[in-house]
């Protein structure tokens, strides 16, 4: 059996699997295991929480060769103003957003008919939904798949200042999840950031790094001094300032302006370029500018490098 890395450390048990799930002989079979702690199933979930997920896959005449996971988020992530009045919004003119590949592998080693797969994922931080597709194949190319939908209701929809909190998990392996889209708040994990997945590449913001003097936040252009786990050809230029701020003054700026004349008032760190923090400490707030000209602020609520390094921060940035 095939048993591919993921990027959360669960117990390997054999749990019960969807019930009526798998019932006519297919070539290939895949089923998601349904327990308390897993997610197999349509949810809803508040901004930013995470599921695990743990798939198995069996084929009955070929060896299984590919697996592949993607999400479709409608309406898309990035929030936006609603227009005024509110009765003339209509949900169903919203776009969604293209279909997103997080992994598309090929499998590596030798032969085998059967493959489990675990993973973590992050909801999506904006009001929407995620279909999530698991597709397990086989070197005859049958196909079989299993989906559900994360569901995020936000209550301040309304408001002109997107915020959000979530875990980044520096590293290049299994269990990291380095890169977050800001306009978004998207957490990807090192694979979907693979050179044959530019799409994901150009839109990502920030890599959370572990160096042996602490925890940093980069931008994908960050200079060649800095260690970041990847890098490629069109990264995004963000740019980062530290502010005199602690977790009284996140909040203070409402408006888009404000965030800008922080960013432009503040001072710099040691690297040249704006382009990666210092160390981190906790509660610190920075100011950043995306490539695309967003303004917003990052507060760091926690950081820890035992047992794994983790980074808790929230991020306030106009719409």
């Amino acid at each position: 059996m095939r048993v591919l890395p993921s990027f959360s450390c669960l117990p390997l048990v054999v749990l019960p699997l969807l019930a009526g799930c798998g019932k006519t002989a297919a070539p290939v079979r895949l089923d998601l295991v349904g327990a308390a702690n897993l997610t197999s199933s349509d949810r809803a979930l508040g901004a930013g929480d995470t599921v695990a997920v743990r798939l198995f896959a069996q084929s009955t005449d070929q060896p299984l060769t590919r697996l592949l996971v993607t999400v479709r988020a409608t309406p898309r992530r990035r929030a936006f103003v609603y227009p005024l009045p509110l009765s003339s919004f209509r949900p169903e003119n919203q776009p969604a957003a293209p279909e997103q590949i997080i992994l598309d592998s090929t499998l590596a080693g030798p032969p085998s008919d059967e493959l489990t797969f675990r993973t973590t994922l992050a909801a999506r931080t904006t009001t929407g939904t995620e279909r999530w597709e698991f597709a397990a194949f086989d070197g005859a190319g049958h196909r079989a798949s299993r989906a559900f939908r994360l569901v995020v209701r936000r209550p301040d929809s309304l408001a002109l200042v997107q915020a959000y909190t979530l875990l980044l998990r520096p590293g290049r392996g299994p269990q990291a999840r380095p890169y977050l889209v800001l306009d978004s708040g998207q957490v990807l994990p090192p694979y979907a950031a693979r050179p044959d997945r530019p799409e994901n590449q150009q839109i990502i913001d920030l890599v959370a790094l572990e160096a042996p003097d602490g925890l940093r936040l980069a931008a994908p252009a960050a200079p060649a001094a800095v260690p970041l786990p990847a890098r490629w050809p069109r990264a995004r230029a963000t740019r980062l300032r530290p502010t005199p701020f602690d977790a009284s003054g996140f909040g203070t700026p409402t408006t888009a302006t404000a965030f800008q004349g922080f960013f432009d008032g503040a001072a710099r760190f040691s690297l040249p370029g704006d382009y990666a923090t210092d160390v981190l400490t906790k509660n610190q707030v920075i100011a950043f500018q995306t490539a695309g000209g967003h303004y917003g602020f990052l507060q760091i609520i926690d950081l820890l490098r035992t047992p794994y390094p983790l980074l808790k921060v929230s991020v306030r940035m106009a719409k």
